[in-house]
């Protein structure tokens, strides 16, 4: 009787280890799957400069410069791509730039 006893107490550890293992495993998968939404929705309010721009879109520095603002011909700025001027440091929003992207898709830029 007391070698059945051990037996059974043997198994109930192993069964409790497993189904502990099992719980804190999907614990810790459900928190990295939660991880990136919060990480994106930061990433959501970034302004790029023009290098992280270029960076961002897969162009040349180039390219961006002459889609970011021009100087027209009444002293203003004039761009393709939304922008902002901070002090005099140009920066694009990373949620304009896409709402414009999905907004221009199938037009040509010259």
């Amino acid at each position: 009787m007391k070698n059945n006893l051990n037996t059974l107490s043997i198994f109930c550890l192993a069964i409790s280890i497993v189904i502990g293992s099992w719980l804190i495993s999907n614990s810790i998968s459900k928190n990295r799957l939660s991880v990136p939404t919060q990480t994106s929705s930061q990433s959501t309010n970034k302004l790029f400069t023009e290098s992280e721009l270029a960076t961002y879109l897969g162009l040349s520095l180039d390219e961006v410069k002459k889609l970011g603002p021009i100087s027209d011909s009444q002293g203003g700025f004039e761009g393709v791509l939304p922008y902002l001027v901070i002090g005099k440091k140009v920066y694009y929003s990373k949620a304009s730039v896409d709402k414009w992207l999905i907004n221009n898709q199938g037009y040509g830029v010259q």
